[in-house]
């Protein structure tokens, strides 16, 4: 494509204006000589002269602009609108127009079509046989440039994701108050865990709808006791409906909030970085709804079913235990039988025993009995000599103990006597005196005594402070 082909085709000023003139002059109706008598047009002929109108005197165009509201119909038709800064046309892709890539809102294009009609809604629109690329559109830029800033901060990352709570006892719904969505949450609610809600109505599209949403959070995150979770919603649109959601500001508060946030912002296709932001993306907000609380039907089976399990573990438990009772009354028996029969050879043995001692102890005594005569003669004598070599012993130790105890009081005395004469005191009193620094440390060196300058005198009847003056 050249680029020339690129630019819109216009028509001349004159051109169009021959145009206005045969378009006028054709819908003229014959006049008679009564102005009664003029023959009037249907709705339909007027729309298929337009049309035919249009169409003759435009053919095929190029047309440059911004792809808005994207719809991909089941059909497999595409509808949409191409915009630049003052102006809209609704534009239409059939099925089976070859193109080599997705559109989406903010994309920006250049296409050839034809311009047309359509009478059922009294407007113009373009039909496209092809599409290229143009480059994006400056929303989708400054959306790019917005993501990656907020990406490298560590907004979106994972690792701040809070989870969600089983089973909320309160929900912060962040919604408007009219419409579908919050109808659509209220009937999946019904069906599901019972939760307290609380509403704070918002602008959900708009000037107002970023002052509003921060407004909710803010609300929600002074309340005491603050909500257990959060759903943000709203339905779709095309990407100015949907803008106020990629706003810097409220993508920070969302991504800031302590408590956990649900997003549920358009359909599945539509994507914002508030979704990024959030600690949970729900499809739709009645996914949302899905997401927050499970069904009362679903917890009564998961319920039913560990019921079921508690009685199936608690029968086989007890199957288990009366099997171990009589595999250990079997062994009780067993035991008991041996230990009757243990008892019963012990008493044997006792019995064997008491009348072994008893043979034993008879004969010890005929024994002692005939050994007691010359035995007792012979150990009264050896008793005796043995007491007369302890008492001679007994006086010897006294005598030399007394020895050595007196050698030893001499000897301590005239230590005592040496220890007197040698003593601090004495010595101070022999006309020494004693030199003490301020912490009464002794000074026995002239350069410590320099080193000290405040110095202590001590003779034997008091002391004496003084300053060495050099």
């Amino acid at each position: 494509m050249t680029e020339s082909s690129t630019k819109p085709k216009s028509l001349g000023k004159q051109a169009s204006q021959d145009a206005q003139d045969a378009f006028t002059l054709s819908f003229d109706p014959p006049h008679t000589s009564g102005e009664s008598q003029a023959i009037p047009l249907s709705v339909t002929e007027l729309s298929l002269a337009l049309k035919r109108h249009i169409e003759s005197s435009y053919g095929s165009v190029y047309l440059q602009g911004e792809i808005s509201g994207c719809k991909y119909h089941s059909s497999g038709h595409i509808y949409f609108s191409l915009k630049d800064d003052t102006s809209v046309i609704d534009a239409i892709c059939w099925r089976g127009t070859p193109l080599t890539f997705t559109l989406v809102d903010g994309m920006h294009v250049v296409g050839k079509g034809r311009v047309t009609t359509y009478g059922a809604r009294s407007k113009y629109q373009i039909i496209l046989e092809s599409l290229k690329h143009a480059g994006q559109g400056a929303l989708l830029q400054r959306l790019e440039a917005l993501r990656i800033k907020l990406t490298e901060e560590g907004l979106f990352s994972l690792h701040r994701k809070k989870p969600m709570p089983r089973f909320p006892r309160c929900i912060g719904l962040i919604t408007s108050p009219t419409g579908a969505v919050i109808q659509d949450m209220a009937i999946r609610f019904e069906t599901r865990f019972p939760c307290r809600f609380l509403l704070y109505p918002v602008a959900v599209q708009g000037a107002s709808a970023v002052s509003e949403v921060l407004e909710a959070l803010a609300y929600f995150h002074g309340l005491s006791p603050q909500p257990d979770l959060l759903i943000l919603a709203r339905g779709g649109g095309s990407i100015e409906d949907l803008w106020p959601f990629h706003d810097e500001a409220m993508v920070r508060a969302i991504a800031g909030s302590t408590i956990p946030l649900i997003s549920a912002i358009g359909h599945e296709t539509d994507t914002t970085l508030a979704d990024y932001a959030a600690d949970v993306r729900a499809p739709t907000p009645t996914a949302a709804a899905e997401m927050a609380l499970p069904l009362c039907s679903d917890l009564l089976d998961l319920l039913e079913g560990y019921a079921n399990l508690l009685s199936r573990s608690l029968l086989q438990l007890g199957q288990i235990e009366t099997l171990r009772f009589h595999a250990l009354e079997s062994r009780f028996s067993m035991l008991k039988n041996s230990v009757e029969t243990h008892q019963q050879h012990l008493d044997e043995l006792t019995e064997r025993l008491e009348q072994k001692f008893k043979t034993l102890w008879v004969q010890a005594e005929h024994r002692l009995v005939l050994m007691s005569a010359p035995l007792s003669r012979a150990l009264l004598q050896e008793i005796s000599t043995t007491m007369q070599r302890l008492e001679t012993f007994i006086q010897r130790m006294t005598q030399a103990f007394m020895v050595h105890v007196a050698h030893h009081e001499n000897r301590l005395n005239h230590l005592q006597h040496l220890l007197n004469h040698l003593s601090y005191p004495q010595t101070l009193a022999r006309g020494f005196s004693l030199v003490l620094g301020p912490s009464r440390q002794v000074i026995t060196h002239c350069a410590k005594a320099l080193d000290e300058k405040t110095l202590t005198l001590q003779f034997q009847d008091g002391e004496i402070k003084g300053v060495i003056p050099f």
